[in-house]
């Protein structure tokens, strides 16, 4: 019978898209063990790799394959293992499992598409990035990175996805147009578009405290533009 198989070289971290090779190894037994690998991501197994097993049922002896893949952006934190087993091995002998780091490009969603803010005042930007490792989150027009500071929170309901907020002063020197919120980690960078109209700061329009009567009860009317 088997008595145990082995993961060796053991990818923990990879590149999402990018193949990766790793071991598994048996102890020795009669017949020859078959070694099968397998992935398993949020209750979804894929087996990596099947081929075909060579097995010498002749003589005592040890099996060692290796096995390539390719890992998916949304099997990071998946778990990697081997199983062994022969034709008198039931169930099948499982090696140590593995928890897959995989790194890939950030993928951006923000909650604006089109701004509309008068100089001088702050527009505040807030975006979903799913991302591993981590994303540095930039606003950027024809290149360049403009001030700004982006806040990233975990969030705590999905794997992978921080929420980057950034409250951004619309000064003198910006003008309107399309800016880019850029994403970028170590696996590489990506962007979107948000479109900024400033609207000159002395076209401010004021604020009157109006008063609404209704059936002789008065209360302020705020928020009334004139």
């Amino acid at each position: 019978m088997v008595i145990r198989v082995t993961l060796s070289n053991s990818p923990q971290t990879v590149l999402a898209g990018s193949p990766t090779t790793f071991t598994c190894v048996t102890s020795a037994s009669k017949p020859q063990a078959c070694i099968r690998a397998y992935i398993r991501s949020s209750g979804n197994v894929r087996m990596v790799d099947p081929g075909n097993c060579n097995q010498d049922s002749n003589s005592v002896q040890t099996a060692t394959r290796t096995l390539t893949f390719t890992a998916y952006a949304e099997e990071n934190g998946a778990e990697l293992y081997c199983n062994a087993s022969n034709s008198v091995t039931d169930p099948p002998v499982r090696s140590q499992v593995y928890t897959l780091n995989v790194h890939f490009t950030p993928r951006i969603n923000c909650k604006q598409s089109e701004v509309t803010v008068f100089q001088g005042q702050r527009i505040k930007i807030e975006c979903d990035v799913t991302a591993n490792p981590v994303a540095r989150v930039s606003l950027v027009r024809n290149g360049n990175k403009m001030n700004s500071t982006f806040t990233t929170t975990p969030d705590p309901t999905r794997r992978d996805v921080t929420i980057s907020t950034s409250e951004i002063e619309i000064t003198k020197q910006m003008s309107s147009g399309i800016y880019q919120i850029e994403a970028t980690n170590s696996a590489g960078s990506s962007w979107t578009e948000v479109e900024i109209t400033l609207i000159e700061s002395h076209f401010i329009p004021k604020t009157l405290k109006v008063i609404s009567c209704i059936n002789k009860k008065c209360h302020p009317c705020l928020g009334v533009r004139h």
